[in-house]
């Protein structure tokens, strides 16, 4: 577990805030429009997390055993925005229905309506 927290920190969510920054909060903090060569960095940085993560879930359901653990809110958290920040991630399938069953969870649901 703690390797996929680690992981986390260090490729998946810098990846994400690179689209969150640019296609969510830039404009709103700083009135200016996403660049263009940042967009392009995110999808370089996401491309090699995205594809480790995606091979990692092709034959499980969640990351760590057989059962949610901590990993699995850890990775799951900066996808919060996937939508708003168009973070590309159609071409991972087995990243999204693991996503898919991580928004299903009751805590998921809760704090997410907060927001």
């Amino acid at each position: 577990m703690n390797r996929w927290l680690f992981w986390a920190a260090q490729h998946f969510a810098p990846a994400i805030s690179l689209f969150t920054w640019e296609n969510v909060w830039k404009k709103v903090v700083t009135g200016m429009d996403a660049d263009p060569a940042e967009l392009a960095r995110g999808n370089e940085e996401l491309e090699a997390a995205a594809r480790v993560l995606d091979a990692h879930l092709a034959t499980r359901t969640w990351l760590c055993g057989d059962a949610l653990t901590l990993a699995d809110f850890a990775v799951a958290a900066p996808l919060m925005y996937i939508e708003r920040a168009k973070v590309p991630m159609a071409a991972y399938r087995n990243v999204l229905a693991w996503f898919e069953r991580v928004q299903q969870l009751p805590a998921w649901r809760q704090t997410h309506a907060v927001w």
